[in-house]
């Protein structure tokens, strides 16, 4: 993985650190778990005490459009037995299972009771963010990431663009975000100790969701197999590769049949879908454009500024970017992600050097040429959505990659780090956009200052032999950072609230006493 191998720093004999020794090292699990919720209760906290109710009503509108019916209809289905059977209430008809387990998560709010789990989905998101960070963790354990630099990871991916933004109206990415944690965890159980049991349980939820996702999240572990196997062996051996990968496609046999008639019932439900093969298919007009075409100004500017924010061009109905507030890319991995990453090369020797830039360059061409975007999404739609996900979460693993490497050798490229900083504020402040409101300035001023201060905070903890006061300060700014940030895409949104469950409105209009009214008077089955 390296030039050298990484000696470990003792840091237990530094000076003037007893207060880090003494209370924080050693117990950064425990410091995670009490991390996430403190933001968690910060970002949630009029959810929390039952002021607002976790759904929207502006892009992400479909979390009460959609979602919130499905949910009704499984825990119908559900109490009366019937939930792997037929419903005539989507429609005219269709199977009721493919939508019981769409968010395996829903099932903690199943148990509480349709006429109380509206109130528990903000509850829900929290504990996806918890697990979530908690796989996450003991993923980079297995990888030997210092307990400091796994703790960083961490909670940065509690709090990906994708997670926070993916789950507030769609809900379901915070669920793929949950599983690709537990995905990639069980993918090194498996490569490292040959603990294979683990690993189906990841597939089997992905078939029970989307069955979709076994494609994009299939490529995504494909190319990161093979970049552990250049970081792991020095030769190649053809016949070995071959095993483990026979192996983990009977892991995947057996995770598609633990899911049952679940994945199947998806399937048909795709094949019917008329963006699979009807009139409203996008496959032949996205399938036929050029291939090397690059995106507009517009859409490139808001590729480049969602890697600061996810709210730097407005929230919800506000956004002020390509397409909307859901659609655009949500790239956002914690600034600190984007200073360290490029460092990560300088300790890689050539060989897995090589395959490192070539991974990363198959997932950054997307960006330049949207063909291939679509492509990975087999031109089912202009989307960014779960490639966006896998973006993110590339840069995140190389930021820590090169952070653990700095933090255990001590080595640091000052003019690397500098250029970075640099190349940063100028794509930070890129007049992308004609109208200078584009920006949210207050936004924009935080990401500058951020930035600046992690630079400076990086610096001091590889340099200095005394840094413990730094490690404190730069997790601090990160708790800030991803506090302020994920507050304002969850809270600058137009939700339901409280008091609307008890006006005649939505779904409690009157249109339930029409429809008593009407069966009431009239028995017959249509």
């Amino acid at each position: 993985m390296s030039k050298q191998n990484s000696p470990k720093v003792d840091l237990s004999n530094q000076q003037n650190s007893s207060f880090y020794n003494s209370y924080i090292e050693g117990k950064e699990f425990y410091y995670l778990i009490g991390i996430i919720l403190s933001i968690c209760f910060i970002v949630f906290n009029d959810f929390i005490f039952l002021k607002k109710i976790y759904l929207f009503k502006d892009i992400g509108s479909d979390s009460l459009n959609a979602v919130w019916p499905y949910m009704v209809q499984a825990v119908d289905s559900i109490s009366s037995g019937n939930f792997l059977s037929w419903s005539f209430n989507f429609g005219m008809g269709q199977n009721a299972s493919s939508y019981v387990f769409y968010d395996p998560f829903n099932v903690f709010l199943f148990i509480i009771g349709k006429e109380d789990m509206i109130y528990f989905i903000a509850f829900r998101e929290i504990l996806k963010i918890l697990l979530a960070s908690m796989f996450f963790y003991k993923y980079l354990k297995l990888l030997n990431f210092n307990n400091y630099i796994g703790l960083i990871g961490a909670v940065i991916y509690g709090f990906t663009g994708y997670m926070i933004l993916g789950g507030s109206g769609w809900y379901i990415f915070s669920f793929e975000a949950f599983n690709m944690a537990f995905l990639l965890w069980s993918f090194e159980q498996f490569f490292q100790k040959n603990k294979w049991y683990w690993l189906p349980i990841p597939i089997f939820l992905i078939c029970v969701s989307r069955p979709f996702n076994l494609w994009m999240f299939g490529v995504f572990i494909g190319i990161y197999m093979i970049l552990r196997i250049y970081q792991t062996q020095n030769k190649l051996n053809y016949r070995s590769i071959g095993i483990m990968i026979a192996k983990i496609l009977g892991l995947v046999t057996l995770g598609i049949g633990l899911s049952g008639p679940f994945f199947f019932e998806h399937l048909q439900v795709m094949i019917d879908s008329p963006r699979v093969s009807g009139p409203d298919s996008y496959f032949s007009v996205l399938s036929s454009a050029p291939m090397f075409a690059t995106p507009d100004k517009m859409q490139f500017g808001t590729e480049i500024m969602r890697f600061f924010s996810s709210d730097i061009l407005g929230s919800g109905l506000k956004f002020k970017g390509w397409q909307n507030f859901m659609e655009a890319p949500m790239f956002y991995v914690g600034l600190i992600s984007l200073l360290l990453f490029p460092q990560v090369f300088q300790f890689l020797d050539k060989r897995v050097k090589r395959i490192s830039i070539i991974i990363l360059l198959i997932w950054m061409l997307p960006i330049v040429f949207p063909y291939f975007r679509q492509a990975f999404s087999l031109f089912s739609g202009d989307y960014y959505r779960a490639y966006s996900f896998f973006v993110a979460l590339i840069i995140l693993v190389f930021a820590l990659m090169a952070f653990n490497f700095m933090f255990t050798q001590k080595t640091i490229n000052l003019k690397l780090l500098i250029i970075t900083l640099v190349s940063l504020l100028i794509l930070v402040n890129y007049p992308f956009f004609k109208d200078k409101s584009t920006v949210d300035s207050s936004l924009l001023i935080s990401v500058i200052l951020f930035l600046i201060t992690y630079s400076f905070l990086i610096y001091n903890i590889v340099v200095k032999k005394d840094n413990k006061t730094y490690m404190i300060v730069l997790l601090l700014c990160l708790v800030c950072e991803l506090s302020y940030f994920s507050w304002c895409t969850v809270n600058r949104r137009d939700h339901v609230t409280t008091k609307d469950l008890s006006k005649k409105i939505g779904y409690n209009d009157y249109s339930v006493e029409a429809v008593n009214y009407i069966k009431q008077i009239d028995q017959s089955f249509y």
